[in-house]
């Protein structure tokens, strides 16, 4: 059936996609009388506790949550003197107290869990079975397969070894996004040839059967609200992509790295010579990526970074919240928000503190001179933001809501910030994911009828999402649209959403589940309702936007459209609170708009644009849009001396205007074009 809901690419990555464990639960018996599974609710998500191993202080565990996918979190229990069992799930940041009542022979307490107090029961029910020795010794092995991810095709692979001395283990990569190696933690027996494998770390199990000849492995993989079909086959070596544009040394620049307790991890690359360089800062898509936007073997934030670095452009790239290096959202100092929880507007927090980091990086990145004293004047002084997809929509807000960085007072030039927008939404979130799903469906070549059908219960949904009253109507209009999306009744949403599922009757159940879980994630929620205008009619920054005609994921012509038209108008007076407006004169827009024939969602050149194009191809990002990225950011703020801008790009529909000394004066109003 058609994916109901398909994020904006690059999508948030499967490793990644955002959990909402609506009240998880975790609960524990007396030390003698603990071992084995029990099993309770929280109102209607069943949980299943599993306690095993014994320790000093209490037990170690697992807890599964069925109804939402989710299998295997490590749980804990302690065994306080007084016979208080406290019980812990680090992973959702939930825990409990409870007593054992020997009469009814239940564990009964207070689960708590952000906030919220639900009483618990727990019942002993049937151990869950550990995978047989038999079957882990015939399931041995590497695998290399696909998961289909609504229309899309993500490269897996599966190894599971044999221990000395008995047992096994086991751990799965997704090389289209990552080469890191997620541990598999619990192997269930649900079955004479089906086995239950967990990974925790990342909230995803999979649920497969192991053919009669040992060489397939094929079943379901469950993360989050989903359900993909996964199919693995036996295999000696794991293929690896060709990928001709990841850098290679010697490198002509320095790279220096940041991370530690509380901090976002990242890269900061400085090209040779004295400066001063211009910096950009790269803000990726939705969904928690590396700071290489790491998707499908690819590395686009590295080769562009690497472009720019040649190019005489420093670029600050980063590690998203629980990704790579960093901290998750919990032990950033950064804002006060759960991953589960994030949405585009809190991101515009991470954009924030890398603006910060960009400007002070000679003392963050310690960077020196050959004599070892500091840099001064090197990066920093020139500074702007390249979003893709969801980032460009970060780096819009920011520019949009923030005066240091929105653009510059009367008669002042200010610091020469800059905003580029690579295949950003323009339309409404929900204006967006319906052309979206049409795009990705149609060139899937499914059945029209089929399409029509989706889309409607889609906008019904939608609908859903938008109509949501305000929980404060009188100060409502007071706020600005970033937070005024966020002041809604979400539980009059929920009902409305349960009620238009319960009319459609030839959807199962499991995924008419799938669909509502989806629907209660914050981000989804926020993307919806925000108007990508609202920001763009108050930006005065230089601006650069460029599309790809094959980008199936933002469809390029309903947004270059609106582009176009919210661009030729003046920014508004009360773009920036600060700015004079009481004078006659703003500073004209500096804003440019380009369109690329043959390129994807990724500006990958492509033949069709659809997703399970990306890994095939073996180019990351095309050359002509790095140069159209760097001339534009050099035209204005090179240190170099005369800069030569390339007047030619093959399938690119503007034209460039070039002022006598564009880096030093604001360029005239012609300077707008697309």
């Amino acid at each position: 059936m058609l994916g109901w809901i398909c994020r904006t690419f690059p999508t948030r990555t499967l490793f990644s996609v955002l959990i909402v464990l609506l009240p998880a639960t975790i609960y524990s018996s007396t030390t003698l009388e603990l071992e084995g599974s029990w099993k309770g609710s929280l109102g209607p998500i069943e949980l299943i506790f599993h306690f095993e191993e014994k320790t000093e202080t209490g037990w170690t565990g697992s807890v599964d949550t069925p109804q939402q996918y989710s299998f295997g979190l490590p749980a804990t229990v302690s065994v306080a003197q007084d016979g208080t069992l406290t019980f812990s799930v680090p992973a959702t940041q939930a825990s409990c107290e409870a007593r054992y009542d020997p009469e009814s022979e239940t564990l009964q307490g207070i689960w708590s869990q952000r906030g919220i107090e639900i009483p618990l029961k727990l019942n002993r029910t049937t151990s869950r079975i550990p995978l047989s020795a038999e079957l882990a010794k015939q399931a041995i092995g590497l695998y290399e397969g696909h998961a289909i991810i609504q229309l899309l095709k993500l490269k897996m692979s599966l190894n599971l070894k044999a221990v000395t001395g008995g047992g096994f283990r086991g751990f799965i990569v997704s090389p289209d996004q990552s080469l890191e190696e997620i541990p598999i933690s619990r192997f269930d027996q649900i079955g004479d040839r089906r086995m239950r494998l967990c990974a925790p770390s990342i909230f995803l199990t999979m649920d497969l059967i192991l053919s009669e000849d040992g060489n397939e492995l094929a079943g379901m993989m469950l993360q989050g609200p989903g359900q993909f079909p996964l199919k693995l086959q036996r295999t000696k070596q794991i293929t690896s992509p060709l990928r001709p544009q990841t850098p290679q040394p010697p490198f002509p620049y320095r790279e220096f790295r940041n991370s530690g307790p509380g901090v976002l991890a990242t890269t900061l690359l400085v090209p040779h010579g004295d400066g001063p360089f211009p910096i950009a800062i790269l803000l990726s898509g939705s969904g928690s990526q590396d700071r290489n936007s790491t998707l499908f073997g690819h590395k686009p934030f590295l080769v562009l970074a690497d472009h720019l670095a040649r190019k005489s452009i420093a670029s600050l790239r980063y590690d998203e919240p629980g990704i790579g290096e960093s901290p998750p959202w919990r032990e950033l100092s950064i804002g006060d928000t759960q991953a589960a929880s994030v949405t585009t507007a809190d991101q515009v927090e991470i954009a924030l503190n890398l603006w910060e980091t960009a400007k002070e990086a000679i003392h963050i990145f310690d960077i020196r001179d050959e004599k070892g004293n500091l840099t001064k004047n090197l990066i920093g002084m020139r500074r702007g933001f390249i979003g893709h997809s969801e980032g460009a929509l970060v780096a819009q807000l920011v520019a949009a809501n923030h005066a240091p960085i929105a653009g510059p007072t009367v008669g002042c030039q200010g610091a020469g910030d800059f905003a580029i927008s690579l295949a950003s939404p323009i339309t409404r979130g929900d204006k967006l994911l319906i052309d979206q799903n049409r795009a990705l469906s149609m060139i899937a070549g499914l059945e029209p009828a089929e399409i029509s059908k989706a889309l409607v219960l889609n906008r019904k949904l939608f609908n859903a999402v938008l109509n949501a009253p305000a929980t404060t109507p009188a100060k409502l209009e007071s706020l600005k649209p970033i937070k005024r999306v966020q002041v809604r009744d979400e539980t009059w949403t929920d009902q409305q959403i349960l009620e238009i599922l319960s009319q459609e009757s030839t959807i199962p159940e499991s995924e008419r589940t799938s669909i509502r879980n989806q629907m209660s994630i914050p981000w989804i929620r926020w993307f919806l309702r925000y108007d990508p205008a609202w920001g763009l009619e108050k930006i005065r920054i230089p601006q650069l936007f460029v599309f790809g005609k094959k980008d199936l994921q933002v469809p390029w012509e309903p947004n270059v459209t609106l582009a176009k038209e919210l661009l030729s108008r003046p920014a508004k007076p009360d773009a920036i609170q600060w700015f004079n407006t009481e004078s006659s004169f703003y500073p004209p827009r500096d804003v440019e708009l380009h369109t690329f024939e043959n390129l994807n969602h990724l500006f990958q050149n492509c033949d069709s644009g659809h997703v399970s194009e990306y890994g095939e191809i073996e180019e990351t990002m095309s050359p002509e849009v790095m140069n159209l990225i760097s001339d534009w950011i050099l035209l204005r703020f090179g240190y170099l001396g005369p800069v030569e801008p390339r007047y030619t790009y093959s399938d690119i529909h503007s034209e460039f205007y070039l002022h006598p000394d564009y880096r030093r004066y604001p360029p005239p109003p012609s300077a707008m074009k697309w």
